[in-house]
């Protein structure tokens, strides 16, 4: 039995209409399991735009050790968009400037916050640029052509999973 996030979560989250993908083991980036190894999927804002993966892409990915889950953001996810907030210190003031949600996440730091926006957000980051020249993402905002590592993945720095901080997780609940 293959324990790798995708394996135990990606159909699930598929069949409840979210595009899930393989995350490459160690990396935060979508991947394809190829002749025995993984590579990076270099096509997936292309090939997953408006559709989730297939039933073969789903088996093959489910057979390969240790790969982790990427969400693949807006019309491809049924509109699904993402809050992703950068530092510890920016949680609680951008929390409570949003809707509240029961969906969150948490990898090394900060907070990902999931919302439903059929009508699609422009993927925006937003970065303080300190005095010396030094640049300090804050806060993304994640839809079309974006995506986001789901727990359980391993996260790459930590080497602890990513963990969900809300009531509920994606796997529970309807993107609508």
């Amino acid at each position: 039995m293959n324990n790798s996030a995708y394996a135990l979560f990606g159909a699930k989250l598929i069949e409840r209409g979210y595009c899930a993908v393989p995350a490459v083991p160690g990396t935060k980036v979508p991947g394809n399991f190829v002749g025995g190894r993984w590579i990076r999927m270099a096509d997936w804002t292309r090939r997953y735009r408006d559709r989730p993966p297939g039933d073969r892409e789903v088996e093959t990915w489910e057979r390969a050790a240790a790969g982790g889950i990427c969400l693949i953001m807006g019309r491809a996810s049924k509109g699904v968009v993402a809050v992703d907030i950068d530092t510890n210190e920016g949680v609680a003031p951008v929390t409570a400037a949003l809707p509240e949600t029961p969906v969150k996440k948490r990898g090394q730091k900060g907070e990902t916050l999931f919302f439903q926006n059929p009508h699609g957000v422009v993927s925006k980051a937003f970065t303080l640029i300190h005095p010396d020249g030094r640049r300090q993402r804050l806060v993304d905002m994640l839809s079309e052509g974006r995506q986001t590592v789901i727990p359980p993945t391993i996260h790459p720095d930590t080497g602890r999973p990513y963990i969900w901080t809300g009531d509920r997780e994606l796997a529970d609940v309807d993107p609508e």
